[in-house]
């Protein structure tokens, strides 16, 4: 309903009267018959809306082919009018739509897309008009095929979403939108999606386009910081990395020796986990913290990133520490070069896969003495808190209370 309602209200817009302009260069041929009032149905111009010094001194920088945001007043007159920043606000909203895991959203998103960008009712100062209309199969060799597409279909969706992935507008709302669907629950959703990312990320290395994925790479930090703790988006967000991870789609940025990415995601699954109660975000830290120890930074991994795998290993859940056992049982398999001292691998894989990890950390079981062996041998420090774990509260002593019972209550009664 309300991709809806904001569709009826951008197209609201398009009925009033504009000269010609190009999209292109949006800000700089601007007139003031181009700009269109936000009111609440965008229909009603603003007449005698500037005190006349400041209008004069708008129609004068108008003449000039000035950006009107450099005018004075130009803050309140961007929350007043429709220009190219609330168009691409809107279609970035609605991109994102078009990129979640629900297909009736997605379908809605893709009727209201038509609606603003083809036929008589096309909204202005759309950016990078061609590319956007071309991605999404809009122009005129498209046109008649638009009302019978199914935008719900994600194997036709997702493909055409990363061909307007580029336009720098919509890179931050496609990604949003991808990330939920990637990490989704839907098999159809998921195996699209995720195709769709793989084949931009395989291009992109073809390419040798390390900027993109580094961009990508600040997108995926820009979502932790922005959501922090919600499972929502910090689920599938983890879900999709960890895919990436796994498929190599990050090993360009994570051996850069210029980039903090592998810095910048450890810092952020570590505070995820922090006083963390979801077990299955819990569960997606674990394989993408294994994923990032093949970063160039060996100190990070030394310092941080296995002190915290260690900490995975004695963790208060029994699942999560069997799991981080397993999962790191595997990765020094496929990989032993990652352990800080190789020397001791077969010791430490013995102990990870021998010792019944969802068992108590305490006596009589000791998990959390064979968690510091391993970190012994692996070279990695631990605090005294870690070794020795959390110190046990004291019982607290119960007062008996001589007339809290109703025996009491008897016998003082019949006194």
């Amino acid at each position: 309903k309300g991709l809806v309602t904001i569709t009826s209200l951008a197209i609201s817009a398009s009925n009033i009267p504009q000269a010609s302009h190009s999209s292109d260069h949006l800000g700089n041929e601007m007139r003031r018959e181009n700009i269109f009032p936000v009111t609440p149905t965008f229909k009603m111009r603003v007449e005698n809306f500037f005190e006349t010094d400041v209008e004069n001194k708008v129609e004068e920088c108008l003449l000039k082919n000035n950006s009107y945001r450099d005018y004075e007043a130009a803050d309140f007159l961007s929350q007043i009018y429709f220009d190219d920043q609330k168009c691409a606000e809107v279609l970035g909203g609605i991109l994102k739509q078009l990129a979640e895991k629900l297909d009736a959203v997605r379908c809605q998103a893709g009727l209201c897309l038509v609606q603003l960008l083809s036929g008589p009712n096309m909204i202005p100062f759309l950016p990078c008009k061609e590319m956007l209309l071309e991605g999404l199969r809009m122009d005129c060799r498209h046109s008649n095929d638009n009302e019978e597409t199914n935008w719900a279909n994600p194997e036709f969706t997702f493909p055409l979403l990363m061909r307007v992935i580029n336009i720098d507008a919509f890179f931050y709302p496609i990604i949003s939108g991808l990330v939920v669907s990637i990490g989704g629950l839907t098999e159809s959703v998921t195996k699209h999606s995720t195709k769709a990312i793989l084949d931009y990320f395989r291009a992109l290395q073809k390419a040798k386009m390390i900027g993109k994925i580094s961009k990508i790479g600040k997108a995926f930090i820009r979502l932790f910081d922005e959501h922090p703790k919600d499972s929502r988006v910090i689920l599938p967000l983890l879900v999709t990395i960890d895919k990436l991870l796994s498929h190599g789609c990050f090993d360009n940025i994570l051996q850069d020796e210029r980039s903090d990415f592998t810095d910048q995601l450890v810092m952020r699954i570590r505070k995820e986990s922090s006083r963390c109660t979801d077990i299955k975000r819990l569960l997606a830290i674990i394989p993408v913290a294994l994923g990032t120890l093949h970063t160039h930074d060996k100190e990070l991994v030394k310092s941080t990133t296995f002190p915290f795998i260690m900490r995975l290993l004695a963790h208060r859940y029994p699942r999560i520490r069997r799991c981080t056992a397993e999962q790191f049982y595997v990765k020094l398999l496929e990989d032993d070069s990652i352990a800080p001292k190789s020397d001791n691998i077969d010791k430490v894989m013995t102990i990870l896969s021998e010792v019944t990890w969802d068992r108590s950390l305490g006596p009589p079981w000791n998990v959390r003495e064979s968690r510091n062996q391993v970190a012994l041998l692996l070279g990695v420090e631990l605090s005294e808190k870690d070794r020795v774990g959390p110190a046990s509260k004291p019982a607290a002593t119960k007062v008996v209370d001589e007339f809290a019972s109703y025996q009491s209550l008897v016998e003082t009664a019949g006194r």
